[in-house]
């Protein structure tokens, strides 16, 4: 009987040991570090591209974005400089953007990391976001987005790349390119 009783105390405290574990390397990231991991490119060039055509709030799916599909090539990128058939030209800062000819309509995680630029400093303010380098803002409030959106007499050919997991989108991202 002790051998069982020791047994179970055992994977208790095996048990809380992992569960402490997790709590530290899943939910211990600080909203600032998470954010602060998408202020380089890194790997958001493979992320989705593309332009917002438009945004539905508090649908069934929660807050949807559309958004008009986007390639963006890099001046390197010989094999899709030849299947869209780009040349030197299209090239002048070492990337095009080429549009895809199709949209899709994204859930956006209510998680959602956002990351933009804000060109006329309308948000160094706000409480609900931080900001770094002067000029990007990071925030998980969509409605900060949303009114950021609304600065853009037309949102055609301003590029955000998305980070999409299981078909919502985790992370907006906006950058100026060299």
């Amino acid at each position: 009987m002790q051998t069982k009783k020791m047994y179970s105390v055992i994977a208790i405290i095996v048990m809380a040991i992992c569960a402490i574990l997790a709590v530290i390397f899943l939910g211990g990231i600080r909203k600032g570090e998470e954010l602060e991991n998408h202020t380089f490119w890194g790997d958001q060039r493979d992320w989705t591209c593309g332009s917002i055509e438009q945004v539905e709030r508090g649908t069934k799916k929660g807050d949807v974005l559309t958004v008009s599909l986007k390639y963006f090539v890099s001046v390197d990128d010989d094999v899709m400089i030849q299947k869209l058939g780009l040349s030197a030209d299209d090239f002048p800062n070492g990337y095009d953007i080429v549009s895809a000819g199709s949209t899709k309509d994204f859930p956006v995680s209510k998680e959602c990391n956002i990351v933009f630029i804000d060109w006329g400093k309308n948000f160094e303010e706000d409480s609900r976001v931080e900001t770094y380098d002067d000029v990007h803002v990071c925030t998980n409030d969509f409605d900060v987005f949303e009114k950021y959106l609304s600065t853009y007499s037309s949102l055609e050919n301003q590029v955000f790349f998305y980070d999409i997991q299981d078909g919502k989108i985790v992370s907006i991202y906006e950058t100026w390119l060299p």
